[in-house]
């Protein structure tokens, strides 16, 4: 064979085929990283509390187009971008989890939004050394609020570029750095987005540079002000492998909504609509025993399970006279919707004392009242209730969905998509799944660098 030959596009991919060389290889950076963390100024002791341990370890980090792969000596984390998942190792214990990325993201923009909210307060009340300062938690979360007209200021002294926000430093880069293609380079952008912080105006002025700094030094106002330093020691090329967890075993965290989480089982499409119909059998079973109040807490469970809102309707619609004649029925249907809050108190306590006397389909009423007392700022007995409920009928997905939403306002991320997953495990394309769906979206579009 000679040159010419070698010149011919088909030839060379034949050749490519057979030797079976990788086209594309992953980028590994390895750091040395050093953390060291303080009190905030003006922080008082808390008994029982304590800060962060100095850390002082090696970080390799796999930048591989649509996965990102973090790995210290204790934890190994894969943020896979196209499945939007993260799995998360212990390898000490040889366990892992598998989470939604957006638990990070969904996380991090609501905890921003509630950080700049209580930074303000506190600004307008004249706090000195402010801990939530809007620039320092811009630092902490690579997020900004255009609202927020921060100043970044800038200095070169010797080899350094020192970024720092009325005095305080929030990040000092080297100004040498290693090249890396514009495409891994967005991805180290990420790794930073994602793991050690920094200002979006800091990003965006490393970003024009183009090039990995070979010594980045973040400070980090969060609990106590961390300092750490991550000094780049390679970059590597390597064929891409495949992603095993062989010899690992699945542990979700223990607690709840995870312990009842464990009574959803692994089944099918088909197992859970053959359930559903389980239910619709024992509501019209209920119906020709003249337990009326009992069926129409048992089409509830259908419906919400199923997320057939016609169906469940329908069948409201045909025993609407057996309906009115039920003081139990009746009781309930007044109650569902209290105009205020003097009628939410009474509506759940009435709820709650009609459980009392309900058939085998009264953690239904678990999920009305749960509903209400979250609507009275009962966050924590209204999220008890729902688990009761699950705990009883774990394939009513709308309840999943709700007590997502009661997680999520608490800022247990985790929790809530967690909850979401469970709900699309049941019905992927149940209607209440829609506002989880607009959710993510709106991460998305809000925050693309993150994805």
């Amino acid at each position: 064979m000679n040159a010419n030959q070698l010149r011919n596009p088909f030839l060379l991919a034949v050749i490519v085929a057979a030797l079976a060389t990788p086209l594309w290889a992953s980028t590994v950076l390895t750091f040395d990283v050093v953390s060291h963390t303080e009190p905030a100024k003006g922080a008082k002791e808390v008994k029982g509390s304590s800060l962060p341990a100095d850390a002082n370890h090696t970080l390799a980090v796999t930048l591989a187009g649509d996965t990102l792969q973090i790995d210290d000596p204790d934890t190994e984390t894969r943020y896979d971008f196209k499945k939007a998942r993260i799995d998360a190792l212990d390898k000490s214990k040889k366990t892992y989890d598998e989470v939604s990325l957006y638990t990070v993201v969904g996380f991090d923009a609501a905890e921003f939004a509630n950080r700049m909210m209580l930074g303000r307060a506190l600004a307008a009340g004249k706090i000195k050394d402010n801990p939530m300062a809007p620039a320092l938690t811009e630092n902490l979360m690579s997020m900004s609020d255009p609202a927020n007209a921060t100043v970044i200021g800038c200095n070169v002294k010797g080899d350094e570029i020192n970024y720092s926000w009325n005095g305080q430093p929030l990040m000092t880069v080297s100004q040498k750095t290693r090249e890396l293609p514009p495409a891994v380079f967005t991805q180290y952008l990420r790794f930073l987005r994602y793991s050690t912080g920094g200002h979006p105006q800091i990003l965006s002025a490393i970003e024009r540079g183009n090039g990995v700094p070979e010594r980045l030094t973040v400070v980090r106002s969060n609990v106590g002000v961390e300092t750490r330093t991550l000094t780049l020691r390679g970059i590597d090329e390597r064929p891409d492998s495949p992603f095993s967890l062989d010899g690992y075993t699945r542990h979700p965290p223990d607690g709840e909504p995870f312990t009842t989480l464990r009574r959803l089982s692994a089944s099918s499409a088909a197992d859970f609509e053959a359930h559903a119909g389980v239910l619709r059998h024992e509501r019209d079973a209920a119906v020709a025993d003249g337990r009326i109040f009992d069926a129409m807490l048992a089409n509830f469970a259908a419906g919400l399970s199923t997320g057939d809102q016609s169906e469940a309707t329908a069948w409201v619609a045909a025993h609407r006279d057996q309906i009115n004649a039920n003081a139990d029925a009746q009781s309930l249907v007044r109650n569902l919707n209290p105009k205020d809050a003097n009628t939410a108190k009474v509506a759940a306590d009435t709820l709650e004392k009609m459980k009392r006397s309900a058939g085998p389909h009264s953690y239904v009423l678990n999920i009305f009242e749960g509903n209400i007392r979250f609507g009275l700022h009962q966050g924590a007995r209204a999220i008890d209730l729902f688990l009761a409920a699950l705990a009883a009928e774990p394939t009513i997905t709308g309840a999943w969905v709700d007590l997502g939403n009661m997680y999520y306002s608490a800022f247990r991320a985790d929790a809530a998509w967690a909850c979401w997953d469970a709900a699309r495990s049941l019905r992927p394309a149940h209607y209440m799944l829609k506002q989880v769906d607009d959710l993510e979206r709106k991460l998305r579009t809000d925050h693309p660098e993150f994805f």
